[in-house]
Formats: C-alpha cells, structure tokens, sequence
C-alpha cells in the first residue's frame, strides 16, 4: 500500500495545525520513533506552549493539574539555544523548581 504525503512550510499556527501536527507527533511515538516523548503520548502531551509569558503561564498551569504544589514540581529543561532562559526564571518566579541541563 502506497501513501501520498508532502512536506510544506506552515507560515502561521492556528487550531487546526496544533492539532495535525499532535496527530503526526503521537503516530511518530506510536510506530517507536525517538523524539524525546515516551510512548503512550497523550494528546495533551503532544500540545506545546508557546515561548511567551502568557505560554509559560498556560504551562505551569498545565503542571499545577496533578494536584502537586509548585514547589515539589521539578521541571528539567535541556540548555539548547537560549529559549531556556525565560522558562527557567518564569518557573522559578512562580515557585517551581527548573532544572538546567548542559550537554557536551
């Protein structure tokens, strides 16, 4: 069985994209695919946040849902780029606990 599929450039993120594109990460994780997410991979899971202050705010709400106080939640960032930065002292400020790991 043959399938046809493309690769295209998205130019601007709504709903609907957020959405293929957590179809496309869970299925990658499904079929064994290593890309940091162990599987089963929920579809909340598979759900970004944007690297914006209201983004970090949707996070750490998302991590106050299993019920467990800020300050007992360890969060590890990986130090690539320099995104990192904003999350790791967004966290802090908010009482979590960032975790800053530096690769070689």
């Amino acid at each position: 069985m043959s399938t046809s599929w493309s690769v295209r450039r998205i130019e601007s993120i709504d709903d609907r994209h957020i959405d293929e594109l957590a179809n496309l990460l869970i299925d990658a994780v499904d079929g064994g695919a290593s890309v940091s997410f162990m599987h089963p991979l929920t579809r909340e899971r598979a759900v970004t946040f944007a690297q914006t202050p209201d983004g970090f705010s949707s996070f750490q709400e998302r991590l106050l849902n299993f019920d467990v106080p800020a300050a007992q939640i360890l969060v590890v960032i990986e130090a690539t780029g320099s995104y990192w930065v904003a999350l790791a002292v967004s966290l802090h400020e908010a009482g979590f606990r960032p975790y800053v790991t530096f690769s070689s």
